[in-house]
């Protein structure tokens, strides 16, 4: 296989898990697309969308800790704005899944820290404002 064509294969046995009705299977697909953070952002920035947008809070958490807070941590720009045009478009599971990243990296740099910041609280009120339970203390 090509490199390309391996990517490939990856991203789609992660897409296969991430469906899994078992939870361990699912964090394995989320692991598996957090090997391509550094080297291969765009590849798995799809399945970041998706999944990240995902109803169920367990492949949120997933997305959350396991990539998309290692694309943030290694290429801030242009993944943030990405993050924000899903949040400020009323992306109600996106903005929980952001919210569950934390700062590392090019995010903790003071001027992108303080955009994180910003729509880390953006985030959170959506989260609350359309939450019928709220979790305390998120």
């Amino acid at each position: 296989m090509q490199p390309d064509e391996t990517i490939s294969a990856i991203i789609d046995g992660a897409d296969k898990d991430l469906a899994s009705p078992d939870g361990s299977t699912r964090w394995q697909g989320a692991i598996a697309l957090g090997e391509f953070c550094e080297s291969d952002p765009e590849a798995i920035w799809p399945m970041v969308e998706k999944w990240g947008s995902s109803a169920k809070e367990d492949i949120r958490t997933a997305i959350a800790t396991c990539v998309l807070e290692h694309i943030l941590e290694h290429h801030f720009e242009p993944f943030f704005d990405r993050c924000a045009k899903l949040v400020q478009g009323g992306n109600v599971e996106f903005a929980d899944t952001f919210w569950r990243c934390w700062r590392t990296g090019k995010a903790n740099e003071p001027a992108n820290a303080a955009r994180f910041d910003l729509l880390e609280k953006e985030a959170r009120r959506l989260v609350h404002k359309t939450s019928p339970n709220p979790v305390e203390g998120s």
